[in-house]
């Protein structure tokens, strides 16, 4: 796939999620996501409402997770959460599969659990669903991915990088599943360009990734398409 490094920037969502992260790093990420006219933002929860604010009029997104990285947090919680944040001016949510149910075979509570938060929010609203496929069997890939359809999730979103990298098989056996159902978001940190290259041609329309590393990617992908490296 042929792109520009703007187009690129335009597929990433960029911010911080560090637990020492300052409001003078919020303010970064948000100063870096104009700049780059990223597609949206994310920032810890408690600077939601000012994120929010700071973005009116850019059409940057925000987004984060509403629940735990390991989607353990029951589902009126996650409920709650997706509704509150919504009002404080999150216009994207992300939930995290519920590993608990999906590794004990609770494929019904997994599903209920997931399709909760979509029919919390918004029916227009865009919802991500993060699945950590680092830590899942292909045959669990293709149950989570297929749930995320049934349950009219916008994207299948690999992991946060707590258990390991996306890998291109991974979001193969995903893309495989979802037939262009469900769009796909592949989180960093990425081993290389190529990487990315092999994730765009595997159909991801979206990346999860820091300030930092979309700058680079971005600096490269640009020189690429100019040097016409790029198949």
């Amino acid at each position: 796939m042929i792109i520009t490094g703007k187009k690129f920037a335009s597929m990433c969502d960029v911010g911080t999620w560090e637990a020492l992260a300052t409001k003078a790093d919020v303010d970064y990420c948000i100063d870096v996501a104009k700049k780059y006219n990223a597609c949206s933002l994310y920032t810890p929860k408690c600077f939601c409402a000012y994120a929010a604010d700071a973005l009116k009029g850019t059409g940057i997104n925000l987004e984060f997770s509403i629940c735990s990285s390991l989607g353990h947090d029951d589902t009126e919680h996650k409920v709650y959460s997706a509704k509150r944040y919504v009002e404080l001016g999150l216009t994207e949510v992300e939930t995290y599969i519920n590993l608990s149910f999906l590794k004990s075979g609770m494929y019904k509570e997994c599903f209920e659990d997931i399709l909760a938060v979509r029919k919390a929010i918004p029916a227009d609203m865009i919802m991500k669903c993060i699945i950590q496929t680092p830590v899942l069997t292909d045959e669990e890939l293709k149950l989570a991915s297929q749930m995320c359809v049934d349950a009219g999730v916008n994207f299948v979103k690999t992991g946060n990088g707590q258990f390991g990298l996306t890998t291109p098989h991974a979001v193969k056996v995903i893309a495989d599943t979802v037939q262009g159902k469900a769009q796909i978001k592949a989180t960093g940190s990425f081993k290389s360009v190529d990487d990315i290259y092999a994730f765009l041609d595997l159909g991801c329309t979206r990346f999860g990734i820091s300030c930092e590393e979309m700058i680079k990617y971005h600096d490269i992908i640009e020189a690429d398409y100019q040097a016409g490296r790029q198949k």
